[in-house]
């Protein structure tokens, strides 16, 4: 089954989404906290690549 999701965020406690070194990203945070609940997706990008 195939899902679709719409992400908004208040980027005031962000550097940005993408990912980046050494700084909290809306990114980082989506995809720890996906990894976390499916075990099979480790970023962001494993993700869009299973659909």
């Amino acid at each position: 089954m195939k899902q679709a999701f719409r992400v908004a965020y208040d980027g005031r406690n962000f550097h940005g989404f993408q990912r980046q070194l050494h700084v909290k990203t809306a990114e980082h945070e989506i995809s720890s906290h996906l990894s976390k609940k499916h075990s099979k997706i480790s970023n962001i990008f494993d993700l869009i690549s299973q659909i």
